[in-house]
């Protein structure tokens, strides 16, 4: 009884079972059609313009009062070198070279005005479109099959080109 169980089991099995095949058919490109892709480009772009730029120096005017201010805080700060007598020298060279320079201070004036080349970068974009794929349409057999391929296929494809296809097929219940 077991025995024919599974005979019959193998027969209903195999009766259920798809067909299925192929073949090779052949078919003509009737349509080539680019799909086109935008693309963004950065170029950049040096961008000079002549400025006038200020011009500084002494106008040749002693500073009495940042003179003596400067003699004022050099003695201080001479003042806390040396001892004795070294230190009072230390106090005036302190003096002095502080008169110096207070005289010097706040004495920087626009004197006048020169023309200068200023250069910058600044970036355009462009956009192009370009070709990336290509919408290839076969006629197979009076059926119309179309299909998207890369750039390389699609090149190097023309209207009537005979491209062969394999058709798989499968016979369902």
């Amino acid at each position: 009884m077991k025995k024919i169980i599974t005979t019959l089991a193998i027969v209903i099995g195999l009766a259920n079972t798809a067909h299925a095949g192929n073949s090779i058919v052949y078919g003509n490109i009737i349509k080539i059609e680019p799909v086109y892709t935008q693309v963004t480009n950065q170029q950049p772009k040096q961008v000079c313009r002549q400025v006038q730029v200020p011009v500084y120096g002494n106008n040749g005017q002693s500073n009495g009062g940042n003179a003596i201010l400067g003699a004022i805080i050099g003695g201080v700060i001479g003042n806390q070198f040396g001892s004795g007598s070294g230190k009072q020298a230390a106090t005036g060279i302190g003096a002095a070279i502080g008169a110096v320079k207070g005289s010097n201070t706040g004495n920087k004036n626009i004197i006048g005005y020169q023309m200068t080349n200023q250069c910058h970068t600044e970036y355009s974009n462009t956009s192009q479109s370009i070709i990336n794929e290509y919408d290839l349409t076969y006629n197979v057999n009076g059926n119309i099959i179309k299909m998207r391929v890369n750039r390389a296929v699609g090149s190097n494809s023309y209207v009537g080109k005979t491209q062969k296809f394999r058709l798989r097929y499968q016979i369902l219940n």
